[in-house]
């Protein structure tokens, strides 16, 4: 089970700026974010940190746990985000309900786009240049 609801703010908080301080994990420009050793060892330091909360906790747990906070932030930040291009009213622009919404900025830059050739037929077009929009998790 992901669900942070039974942990305390004050522990999702920490947790969640120990991961900011590990970029290993989610910089995906950064050279260390290859680098296997140092991913190793951030997971393990936030393993001893989820251990306060929950003892059996291991790095497929501590991984579950940051895929479901990454999800549902970029959920609603791509709700937020459509709402900007759609060029709707800011009073109307939706504000993210999720407390630590703000906490997980940090993760906005690392969305990248690149285009990709596929072999879908559109009308007498053999291939199409079409941008796809890649997210990388950990």
């Amino acid at each position: 089970m992901a669900d942070l609801r039974k942990y305390s703010r004050a522990f999702v908080t920490e947790f969640i700026k120990l991961y900011r301080e590990l970029p290993s994990l989610w910089m995906v420009k950064s050279k260390d974010y290859s680098n296997r050793d140092l991913k190793s060892q951030s997971y393990e330091i936030l393993v001893g940190k989820f251990k306060e909360v929950e003892p059996n906790a291991d790095r497929d747990f501590v991984i579950k746990k940051i895929k479901n906070m990454r999800d549902v932030w970029r959920r609603q930040h791509e709700k937020i985000e459509k709402s900007l291009k759609s060029g709707m009213a800011v009073e109307d622009i939706p504000t993210p309900s999720l407390w630590y919404y703000d906490l997980l900025n940090f993760l906005k830059d690392q969305e990248t786009t690149r285009s990709s050739i596929t072999n879908i037929k559109i009308g007498n077009k053999d291939r199409v240049r079409c941008e796809i929009k890649i997210q990388f998790m950990l």
